[in-house]
């Protein structure tokens, strides 16, 4: 099996190109996204579905990439594309000199997924996109499957399944959800949705920020103008650091005792969740470098 990268584990900012628009690729890739996806699905018309087949696979060969953690967005499984998909996929694994994942749409079942998986190269990680009704209720066991190395939540479809306005108090439910089974099936944080609006940067952050309160570690992106919004959002801000250090301090000058800090008790969890920030803000920064 082949060994991967932590990538998808730690990717935040999840940039969609379109896999009929090749010549976006390259920008995509530059554009400090902590990972790309080429899309199959959605952006990409049927009447060009097997132009951007070839030109996913045709971009494993080439050094374009360059490292950079690459995702691929297939067609929901049973679909008229689906087969061809799955085909080019396995082709692209074997060729890929960099980590190579998919995403698989209208994750809807457990069983369905399962049988998905059993097709896809040995070791693929696979990032289900729980986008509607049924798939919230099998979250779990989609979750737990060997293959999903953690979840994405598609917000748009998902508000279309149930007829609900897309808004944040509507989803709150779904997106507790998603964050409460993914740390029971000891994945990591899920993904967020994508913001339609990307005229603005700032209101990709402001809904990354919204995300990053609710236990999300990661969101999905439709233009390279969201990317470094996103990237700044999901980054703990100077008082957060600020506060984690501050406690940190107090714990070495008194390692046993009980204590207050900034007229607050600090315990167990309290120093926990300063470790916890210290280290994720510290992970943050060699992943910006690196990109």
């Amino acid at each position: 099996m082949r060994e991967f990268a932590n990538d998808v584990s730690t990717a935040q900012t999840w940039l969609f190109v379109p896999g009929d628009r090749p010549e976006r690729f390259l920008n995509a890739a530059r554009c400090g996204a902590h990972m790309v996806v080429i899309d199959l699905e959605d952006a990409v018309a049927s009447s060009t579905k097997d132009a951007a087949r070839k030109s996913m696979v045709a971009s494993m060969d080439s050094a374009m990439f360059d490292g950079q953690p690459v995702s691929v967005r297939i067609n929901p499984a049973g679909s008229d594309e689906s087969e061809a998909d799955l085909r080019a996929l396995a082709t692209a694994y074997d060729r890929a000199h960099h980590e190579l994942a998919v995403l698989t749409p209208k994750a809807d079942s457990a069983a369905s997924m399962s049988a998905l998986c059993a097709r896809l190269p040995s070791g693929m990680p696979v990032i289900p996109i729980i986008e509607s009704a049924s798939g919230l209720l099998d979250a779990l066991e989609i979750a737990q499957l060997a293959s999903v190395r953690r979840l994405a939540f598609g917000s748009i479809d998902f508000a279309l399944d149930l007829d609900m306005a897309e808004t944040v108090d509507n989803l709150r439910y779904a997106r507790s959800h998603l964050v409460t089974i993914s740390r029971a099936a000891g994945l990591p944080a899920p993904i967020d949705g994508v913001t339609k609006d990307f005229s603005d940067a700032n209101t990709a952050a402001v809904d990354a920020r919204a995300a990053r309160e609710s236990g999300f570690r990661g969101k999905l992106c439709i233009h390279p103008r969201q990317v470094p919004a996103v990237n700044d959002a999901f980054r703990y801000t100077t008082e957060e650091t600020e506060w984690a250090d501050a406690i940190l301090s107090a714990v070495e000058t008194n390692p046993s005792g009980s204590m207050a800090v900034h007229g607050a008790m600090v315990d167990a969890p309290v120093i926990a969740r300063a470790r916890r920030i210290v280290d994720r803000a510290t992970r943050s920064e060699g992943k910006d470098t690196k990109t």
